[in-house]
Order: structure tokens, then sequence, then C-alpha cells
């Protein structure tokens, strides 16, 4: 079975995300520290952004994927991405604050 090159991009990026997530809440369980934990955050799931990009890149030119689609996918995975980094940070605050009352 065959998968269609822009599900697998945005699975793994979904992949990508939760695994960053999670590496940066147990950051933030372990040390206490929120930026630490944000920051460790951020540096992995961009450092897995850009390998999937890479990929996508190659796996959209063996397929002759057209410019258009191309970039919209791109564009889309870096709004999304920015949306998810804003999520997470509120999420992480929180997640801190409820650390200090218990």
């Amino acid at each position: 079975m065959q998968l269609p090159v822009d599900f697998l991009f945005y699975l793994f990026l979904v992949i990508a995300g939760t695994g960053s997530f999670i590496f940066g809440k147990r950051t933030l369980k372990k040390y206490g520290s929120l930026a630490g934990a944000f920051l460790t955050f951020l540096a992995t799931d961009i450092v897995l952004v850009i390998v999937i990009f890479i990929w996508f890149q190659s796996a959209a030119a063996e397929v002759f994927m057209g410019t258009i689609p191309w970039v919209f996918n791109m564009g889309l995975a870096l709004i999304l991405s920015l949306l998810f980094f804003i999520i997470v940070w509120f999420w992480m605050r929180w997640m801190r604050k409820r650390m200090v009352v218990r």
C-alpha cells in the first residue's frame, strides 16, 4: 500500500511534534524550568522539522509534485508549527503553575 507523500509529510510532522512535546514535558518535570523545557522542545522540534522538510523535498521530486502544491504544503507546515509552538508555550506555563501549586 503506497501512501501519498502529502499524507506522510503531515504524519511525520505530527510524530515530530508529539515526540518533541514529550521530551520538553519530561524536561519540565525533571528540572522545573519553563524556559529550559520550552527551549528543549523548540530545539528538538526545529531539528526534526528540518529533517522532514529535506525528506519532503526529495520525496516530492520523485513523484513530480508541482511547485505550487510543494510551496503550499511548506507554508501550511510552517504556519501549523508556529501555532503549535504558541500552544505548547501556554500549555507548559499552565503545567508549571500546576506543579508549583502542588
